[in-house]
């Protein structure tokens, strides 16, 4: 009977084990796996979504313009159709502005929704619920965006901006000092502003390389000048020190400090708050990476971001 369990046993125990082994003496099932990448984020989703609801209208250009027609059925919002719009100042529209060519919003004027095809201009303090372009989208200060700012090309935004929900960028995305932010993507983001090359940025030599992952389970701090070949990641806050060069990823629990000219090649997380410091570069040209603070960012001039720069509760440009 004892013999008998044991056999049992064994039999169960090695059947599993039949389809393994037969595949290793005689593989049949050793291509390359598809990766579904349905689930990627598309930064201009709500760009495409409005570009989608609008093609319809476009059919119908050449037909006399200004023209007017229905838009979506909305409460009776209505579409306006013109080669060129402009928005006088101070003026409010509630109609949806559709320009074939140039959409142009005088100062303090404001309207719902705005699709320049092929470029907007918003001089200052206007307000747009949201705002589309094929081409460059340039806001100049103390602009507000209602839910999401759209650029297929260039974005550049003025100082002391609002930038709503999302604002994007297919190209350079430019942004003003004390501009808010909460999710942006450019390639790259650029703050503007002025800082000069310090000699420890400009060619100090490396104090120090790590040819592997960097952990700690308390607070972490990168030297100054020291190259780090893999990812760092900290329990507490992590501090990367100017100069500093992360090949990986930067991960933290606690606060998030990048200093003066440092880079991190790989993605950037913060379960707090993410400052970064001017000259800093996360990711690099050709790729999208993503710079994260849940409690939100500060964003120094001259910084470089290429791919998402995201905040919860609070992002904006020093």
């Amino acid at each position: 009977m004892y013999l008998l369990n044991l056999a049992i046993f064994g039999l169960l125990f090695g059947l599993p084990l039949i389809p393994g082994l037969l595949e290793i003496l005689k593989p049949r099932d050793d291509t390359s796996l598809s990766l579904n990448s349905n689930y990627a984020r598309n930064p201009h989703f709500f760009g495409d979504s409005m570009r989608a609801k609008v093609a319809p209208l476009l059919s119908q250009r050449g037909r006399e313009s200004p023209y007017e027609v229905p838009f979506l059925g909305r409460r009776g919002e209505r579409a306006h159709l013109a080669e060129r719009i402009i928005v006088p100042p101070r003026n409010a529209t509630e109609d949806v502005l559709i320009a074939f060519d140039h959409l142009e919003i005088k100062p303090d004027a404001s309207l719902l929704d705005g699709y320049g095809i092929g470029s907007v201009t918003a001089s200052d303090r206007t307000f747009a619920r949201t705002l589309l372009s094929d081409g460059d989208v340039r806001l100049g200060s103390g602009c507000k965006v209602g839910r999401w700012i759209d650029a297929a090309g260039a974005l550049r935004v003025g100082e002391s901006c609002d930038l709503g929900r999302s604002a994007t960028a297919g190209k350079r995305f430019t942004i003003g000092a004390g501009t808010r932010f909460t999710r942006a993507f450019g390639m790259p983001i650029i703050a503007q502003g002025d800082a000069p090359i310090t000699e420890a940025e400009g060619g100090a030599a490396k104090k120090s390389t790590i040819s592997s992952n960097l952990v700690g389970h308390h607070d972490v701090r990168v030297d100054a000048g020291c190259v780090v070949s893999g990812s760092v990641k900290a329990d507490g806050s992590l501090t990367i020190g100017a100069g500093a060069h992360i090949k990986g990823n930067a991960i933290a629990r606690g606060s998030v400090m990048i200093e003066r000219g440092a880079r991190i090649d790989g993605h950037v997380f913060t379960e707090e708050w993410l400052t970064i410091g001017p000259r800093v570069r996360i990711g690099m040209p050709g790729s999208s990476r993503t710079a994260y603070g849940a409690f939100g960012v500060k964003l120094s001039p001259t910084a470089q971001i290429f791919g998402w720069l995201v905040s919860d509760r609070n992002g904006r440009v020093a």
